[in-house]
């Protein structure tokens, strides 16, 4: 047996290299856990030595296990944005890590085809994007015995394993940056109470704006708008209507904010010295706006990329449940423009 010939190199002949069972080699490429430490150290020195590297189907085989993650976004999601690509490469990343490979459900999937790519074993758990406040598929996945993760939250959220930003911390620590700018007049543009939207971040976004609001005494002013380029460019025209400048308007939402800004500026609306404006955005976008936008940070990618790993967790059983929750980061640029008076 060459120890530069890795193909050649069988679980066997580590299982007797190393004095153990071919089931003891087996549970230890599996990382499962009813291995002495001892006993794992002794066999992967045996594998470094003769280098073994064992073929990725055969430990699929071996596992029980596809090794394959599900991506799912919703079907309300319309186009794919830039942060459901950052998070899916986060995932993708995670996936890397671990020998699995990531499939992009189409958002079409319903309640029963899932269930059937859950029968036929095409993959081990499900990654979940655009969570709303009630979705069927989380009622879908908490039915069945696969692990799942959310990229965001619902609203019962008791036993389900998500990363998310904490918007309501963000959406108060944003007004508050807001008013120190000179800002009393902040109005929330959002969709919490938009039936046909119900995205859950929407309502973590307006407690948060809601809570900073009357921390400091100031009158909120909520528009409730469809989060499209027309919603958004339309309720802010609705908001001049009725508040006296200088006025700062929070877009509480995902949005294609450059075409916002072009719109808005094509009807004499200039951002800062017109109006200001602040947003949830990932950096990708909001540094390249004109102007570049004040933001409370979306990190698409560390926010799928710790998905992905307590998913993979969950699947190969070396964590249950877990639920992160980002600390917010307000990233300030140009779309703000201090004025006198501000709230200290």
């Amino acid at each position: 047996m060459s120890s530069d010939s890795p193909q050649n190199v069988t679980i066997f002949d580590i299982a007797e290299a190393a004095g153990v069972s071919v089931t003891t080699v087996s549970r230890i490429l599996n990382n499962r856990p009813d291995v002495s430490a001892k006993t794992v150290i002794k066999v992967r020195e045996v594998m470094a030595r003769l280098n073994y590297q064992p073929h990725a189907s055969a430990r699929r085989l071996a596992s029980g296990r596809s090794n394959v993650i599900a991506v799912l976004p919703h079907a309300s999601a319309g186009e794919l944005g830039s942060v459901t690509y950052e998070y899916i490469t986060g995932i993708v990343d995670a996936a890397e890590e671990e020998d699995f490979s990531v499939n992009l459900l189409p958002r079409s999937t319903t309640r029963e085809k899932l269930r059937s790519l859950f029968t036929a074993g095409q993959f081990d758990g499900v990654a979940l994007l655009q969570v709303q406040t009630n979705d069927w598929r989380v009622d879908a996945l908490r039915e069945s015995t696969k692990p799942f993760v959310l990229l965001g939250r619902t609203e019962d959220i008791a036993g389900i394993s998500y990363v998310d930003v904490d918007l309501v911390r963000g959406a108060h620590e944003m007004v508050e940056a807001v008013a120190k700018a000179g800002h009393t007049r902040i109005v929330l543009i959002g969709n919490a109470l938009n039936q046909k939207v119900r995205r859950f971040s929407a309502s973590l976004i307006h407690d948060g704006y809601q809570s900073g609001m009357q921390a400091l005494g100031l009158e909120p002013l909520v528009l409730d708008t469809e989060f499209s380029v027309d919603g958004v460019v339309h309720a802010v025209k609705d908001g001049l209507s009725v508040v006296q400048q200088p006025a700062c308007f929070f877009i509480g939402g995902h949005v294609a904010m450059p075409q916002v800004l072009n719109r808005l500026r094509a009807d004499g609306i200039d951002i800062p010295s017109r109006v200001s404006l602040v947003s949830i955005l990932p950096n990708s976008v909001a540094e390249i706006t004109t102007p570049r936008i004040t933001t409370i940070d979306l990190p698409g990618r560390e926010q799928g990329l710790n998905a992905g790993r307590i998913l993979i967790d969950q699947i190969t059983g070396r964590a249950g449940v877990q639920q992160t929750l980002l600390p917010p980061n307000i990233i300030w640029r140009d779309s703000v423009q201090s004025t006198a008076g501000g709230i200290a």
